[in-house]
């Protein structure tokens, strides 16, 4: 062998080596991989997930229980599961949930609710992806000026890949509002990651791929925020393929809501969205540490939009207090020509307010196909000014079966416990009862 052909030779072992070494190096990612263990931390999972991907049957990452870190920095997902290989980031063993905090105050110094800010968790474009019981604070860094505003926070890729088959459960979501108006636990936006930290608007979506859809948000906790859960889709038109679709929002708790801030607070917030299903939540603005505020309050809110699909609402408890502003525990107020309405069995509640606005129990106007309002209860309200309707329905459909009762009204107060304006609109099985109604005002 000459020295040319061994030179070559070697080359080519050479060459044979690299790329052993690369494909070791770029491995995906499968099977379970610990926290801490296979990583020290959850970031550093992540990091190296986002690096290599991946492989077949999935990964799990099993994080300890009681297991803490800190960060400057959100923890940005970007890699992608698909429905055969999954990736899944959840407690393992008994005791308190990991918890990563983010301890710095952010860069973003945002205003507006939507935007593309700071966050502690960054979900990008991913796909096949559970968080189960990984809880995140914001430290009290967060309060200042430029603070941390949304916890997990979902944000698409571009305008042809959005967020899909996203599961968030069982995590605590405690924020540091302070006085900033859009702090928020939950975010699902229409952002890309060059979208401004000005506007809400976001990226304009192409294609069906470009929509976050198959989104679950259940059994959460969420505290300390201005805002609950905000979902945003892109603004369509018919057939509104390009709104967010099928989402899931269920068993959630909302408590210490609002109350730094004089701008609205929202537990949940949806605009722009097709099918959606909001169960077993419970809202109560001024638990866990939460004052009354001032200001507009809306528990749960399904925002104008040209279609919503199908939307159910049912079983959600709603306690509502304020000290001025107006307020509705439950507000729809989009039209969907080719969908159903549910809102049932919800048990809304007013504690005593110094009310100097209106107060809404159920607010509805639309023209679903089919609506449907029955079986819910609205009690618990004692004011002497303002204006109070108990249900509130300027769209077609049943409203049968509910229970509006346990009033007292005086001074110059308004009371309306059922108001319905619209000739397609069938009304019966309702039951007002136990009101008093004193004073100047109009019953």
């Amino acid at each position: 062998m000459g020295i040319t052909t061994k030179i070559k030779s070697l080359h080519l072992l050479a060459v044979v080596f690299m790329l052993m070494s690369t494909t070791n190096l770029l491995a995906q990612l499968t099977g379970i991989k610990t926290i801490p263990g296979n990583y020290a931390t959850i970031s550093a999972a992540v990091t190296d997930l986002n690096t290599q991907g991946v492989g077949t049957g999935g990964v799990t990452f099993n994080v300890a229980s009681g297991h803490t870190e800190s960060i400057t920095a959100p923890i940005l997902i970007t890699a992608t599961g698909t429905i055969a290989n999954p990736i899944v980031i959840q407690k393992s063993g008994t005791g308190a949930n990991p918890v990563i905090t983010r301890t710095n105050a952010g860069t973003t110094n945002g205003t507006t609710l939507g935007a593309n800010l700071d966050a502690i968790v960054i979900i990008q474009g991913s796909d096949f992806l559970t968080i189960d019981g990984i809880n995140l604070t914001a430290s009290v860094a967060a309060s200042s000026s430029t603070g941390i505003e949304y916890g997990y926070y979902l944000r698409k890729a571009s305008g042809t890949d959005g967020c899909k088959n996203i599961t968030i459960t069982n995590c605590t979501i405690t924020m540091n509002k302070g006085t900033s108006g859009v702090v928020t636990g939950i975010m699902s936006s229409n952002n890309d990651a060059l979208s401004t930290t000005s506007s809400a608007t976001g990226i304009t979506v192409t294609s069906i791929g470009g929509r976050n859809e198959n989104l679950t948000f259940s059994n959460n906790t969420i505290r300390n925020v201005h805002h609950g859960i905000y979902v945003r889709g892109f603004v369509h038109s018919s057939p509104w393929d390009f709104y967010d679709h099928n989402i899931t929002i269920t068993g959630n708790t909302f408590n210490n809501l609002g109350g730094g801030s004089t701008s609205t607070s929202y537990g949940l917030y949806m605009i722009y969205y097709h099918d959606v299903v909001a169960s077993n939540n419970v809202y109560n603005n001024i638990a866990s540490g939460g004052v009354a505020g001032t200001g507009f309050r809306y528990g749960l809110m399904f925002s104008s939009s040209s279609d919503h699909g199908n939307l159910t609402v049912t079983n959600n408890t709603i306690t509502l207090t304020t000290t001025s502003g107006s307020k509705y525990a439950m507000y729809s107020s989009g039209s969907s020509p080719t969908g159903t309405l549910n809102i049932s069995s919800n048990t809304i509640s007013f504690p005593t307010n110094t009310q100097t606005g209106s107060t809404y129990g159920i607010y509805r106007f639309g023209t679903a196909a089919t609506a449907t309002m029955s079986n819910n209860t609205i009690n618990s309200f004692t004011a002497s000014s303002g204006i109070f309707y108990g249900i509130y329905n300027t769209g077609n459909g049943t409203t049968s079966n509910n229970t509006i009762a346990g009033y007292t009204m005086g001074g110059t107060s308004t009371q309306y416990p059922m108001y319905i304006s619209n000739a397609n609109m069938t009304a019966f099985g309702n039951t007002v009862s136990n009101v008093t109604h004193t004073g100047t005002g109009t019953f």
